[in-house]
């Protein structure tokens, strides 16, 4: 019931885990509220068509124009951000491109929220378990393992646990709970 007629923002609606994250919202009632880069085919394919959520943005997050006004309407309680370039090779390939998404995105979001009287209580960030400083000695990391990031798309998720504390602290701590949650590898 906790879930019921909330609004919720997903960020990231259209990737693998946003996809999963958004029908499970729904099937508990929520009121979803999506936004993209893009519409990923295979998704629609398996059934996670945008007829499964109420308001729908494809638009990259850094993109604060296209959705601000949608975004303030719909009012939503909860944010689960999950947008982001996800992959490891493809953050060798085109680093500029995984900072610009991953970091500028979260750093241009939370600078948004900052900004509005707004009736967000929580901003659950979606890292990786790949935020931890490399470490030969250990099998399993702990949360209190330092952070690290030795390659691009590990370093631009450490960075998005740092920018997520940032802002709670210096400008949402009053109002909003951020939390980050490390997400491993799904199969």
């Amino acid at each position: 019931n906790f879930y019921k007629n909330k609004n919720i923002l997903v960020t990231g609606h259209t990737g693998f885990k946003g996809s999963w994250l958004t029908s499970f919202l729904k099937y508990l009632n929520s009121n979803i509220f999506g936004i993209s880069i893009d519409r990923i085919k295979q998704n629609e394919k398996s059934g996670f068509s945008k007829d499964i959520i109420d308001f729908e943005v494809i638009s990259d997050v850094n993109d604060l124009k296209n959705y601000f006004e949608q975004f303030k309407k719909f009012n939503p309680e909860i944010v689960f951000y999950l947008a982001a370039q996800p992959l490891v090779r493809e953050a060798y390939i085109n680093p500029l491109h995984t900072f610009k998404s991953n970091v500028m995105g979260l750093i241009e979001f939370l600078n948004l929220i900052k900004s509005y009287d707004h009736n967000i209580k929580t901003i659950i960030v979606v890292t990786s378990d790949k935020v931890f400083e490399k470490n030969e000695a250990k099998k399993f990391f702990t949360e209190n393992d330092k952070l690290g990031g030795s390659e691009p798309y590990g370093a631009s998720k450490a960075m998005q646990e740092i920018i997520s504390k940032c802002f709670f602290e210096s400008y949402l701590k009053e109002k909003t709970n951020i939390v980050t949650v490390r997400a491993g590898n799904v199969i």
